[in-house]
């Protein structure tokens, strides 16, 4: 981006953006289209303000491992990746390498930038893919995914991107369970949990019933003759428990 550029001032730029669209303006034109003519007309700017900024971040990160973060074996200093972001494509270089320790190899700069390993959509595409996904079928929304955010992707792209968000959901949800196994982790999970109200309703339902349950399987003829009769039915106790807000 040259100098000249970085001097303008936001009234300089909401000028530019308006005497552009105003040139392609046809008579009677509605505010819809309006918006999305102001979206079309700064989608391409904005796209290389964020392969801009992309690259920098890139390029400032550490070729240290983002587990262990001991220095990494460099195998690559400028390998290619190209992401679908909300705004279009984006590329960038980031270096590659092996961490001994671990065993394994990363690209700093990706785990960095919060991207999936194989996706080739941007966090927000994925995202934005998630939530659609949530309608139903991708392919029968394709056409409202691409009216309402601008993305021509195909629909087995979008189902792909929003299963990875699945995913990671899942894994988030796995590792919050696995820490709830032992003091020490629950002892973790209540230091990132919102700090609780200073006045709040605690809400505890308790129940209990019977259930049946097939204890011993085949072997109720055997007991009854032992002069043991098969327990069926046991006691189940469970609470509910929450805060009202």
């Amino acid at each position: 981006m040259s100098t000249p550029f970085l001097k303008l001032s936001e009234a300089d730029v909401v000028a530019w953006i308006t005497a552009r669209v105003r040139a392609e303006l046809k008579e009677g034109t509605g505010m819809g289209e309006l918006e999305l003519a102001v979206e079309q007309a700064t989608r391409e700017c904005r796209r290389q303000a964020l392969e801009a900024l992309v690259k920098e971040q890139a390029a400032a990160q550490p070729l240290v491992c983002p587990v262990c973060e001991q220095r990494l074996n460099v195998e690559a200093y400028a390998r290619a990746r190209d992401v679908n972001s909300s705004l279009g494509p984006v590329s960038f270089r980031r270096a590659y390498g092996f961490c001994v320790p671990c065993g394994q190899h990363f690209y700093p700069a990706d785990v960095a930038l919060g991207l999936h390993p194989r996706a080739t959509g941007s966090p927000r595409v994925q995202e934005l893919s998630a939530l659609h996904a949530l309608r139903g079928p991708t392919a029968q929304h394709a056409e409202d995914f691409r009216r309402l955010t601008g993305l021509a992707l195909d629909p087995s792209t979008v189902h792909r991107e929003a299963r990875r968000q699945g995913e990671r959901a899942q894994a988030l949800r796995d590792a919050d369970v696995a820490l709830a196994q032992e003091p020490e982790g629950i002892a973790e999970l209540v230091a990132q949990a919102a700090p609780a109200p200073s006045e709040q309703t605690l809400v505890i339902e308790i129940d209990a019933w019977n259930i049946r349950e097939r204890d011993e399987w085949g072997l109720s003829g055997q007991l009854r003759r032992g002069g043991q009769e098969p327990k069926r039915w046991h006691w189940v106790y469970t609470a509910t428990i929450f805060r009202l807000d």
